[in-house]
């Protein structure tokens, strides 16, 4: 299909505006205090990282992070699939 390259430069825009809104709307959140997504995953990987740790539970550690790797590569190749 052909798609007129004045359209694609404003999707373009639109896109790139909309994610420097969102993320300017979670740092004014973050500066006032309230508590977001960002900072509440920050929160757990500290409490995941002190048990870790503390309990010596290196091979624990090592399967999450693998099972973060693996699932973040299947989530990319997925949406790199669909586009």
């Amino acid at each position: 299909h052909f798609v007129p390259a004045d359209s694609t430069k404003i999707v373009g825009i639109i896109g790139s505006l909309i994610l420097v809104g969102y993320n300017l709307s979670s740092w004014k959140k973050e500066r006032q205090g309230i508590r977001i997504w960002r900072s509440a995953q920050a929160d757990i990987r500290e409490q995941w990282s002190k048990y870790v740790r503390q309990n010596e539970q290196w091979l624990y550690a090592i399967q999450t992070l693998r099972n973060a790797i693996t699932a973040q590569t299947f989530l990319a190749t997925t949406v790199l699939s669909l586009l």
